[in-house]
């Protein structure tokens, strides 16, 4: 009995441990022991940080843990001493897994093309910007890039719209004095294979 009781100790206080329940904590029960039939009653107290656990035993095959936060510091005189780690050393590595499914489509460069422009006075038109070879056009967009005073309102688009694997812009520049400079933008994605 003594030497299966020695045997299952460990695992049975470690699995009490691992298991972080709050065990109880009776004066009496500590002091006395407990019965072989309830070994996890001796565990370690809940949320407490330790790496090795000491426990005793007596004879009679009672066992009580010690040497942690609210528990007596050692054994009672007569009584054996076990000490363990509450972690092992590690196992060996498993076998190789099976292989897992394709992962999503990896992310894909935007290419942009951009040209700037010059909208003289009283000019309309409209301007056209092309993809490279194996792009598509997805959107496309511009910026007045000078002058910046107020004769801006003077700038109409009257369009933008993709037109097979380009951009189309219309412009008008209703200033009678002011030439404007617009950066135009397309931007191409890799067309599908």
């Amino acid at each position: 009995m003594r030497r299966t009781l020695l045997l299952l100790l460990p695992l049975l206080l470690l699995a009490a441990y691992a298991c972080d329940e709050q065990l109880p904590a009776e004066p009496e029960a500590q002091a006395t022991g407990t019965s072989a039939a309830a070994p996890s009653q001796a565990m370690v107290p809940a949320n407490t940080t330790v790496s090795v656990i000491d426990a005793c035993y007596d004879n009679g095959g009672s066992m009580y843990a010690i040497n942690q936060p609210g528990l007596k510091p050692e054994c009672k005189k007569n009584h054996g001493q076990l000490t363990w780690n509450v972690q092992g050393p590690p196992g060996p590595s498993g076998p190789q897994g099976p292989q897992g499914d394709p992962g999503p489509a990896g992310a894909v460069t935007v290419l942009t093309v951009s040209e700037q422009m010059d909208l003289t006075p009283l000019w309309g038109g409209e301007k056209l910007l092309s993809c490279p070879t194996g792009y598509t056009s997805t959107s496309g967009g511009w910026l007045l890039v000078s002058p910046g005073s107020s004769d801006w309102a003077s700038l109409y688009q009257a369009g933008s719209f993709k037109v097979l694997d380009s951009w189309k812009w219309k412009f008008k520049n209703w200033s009678t004095t002011v030439t404007f400079r617009v950066l135009l933008e397309v931007y191409c994605l890799p067309k599908a294979s």
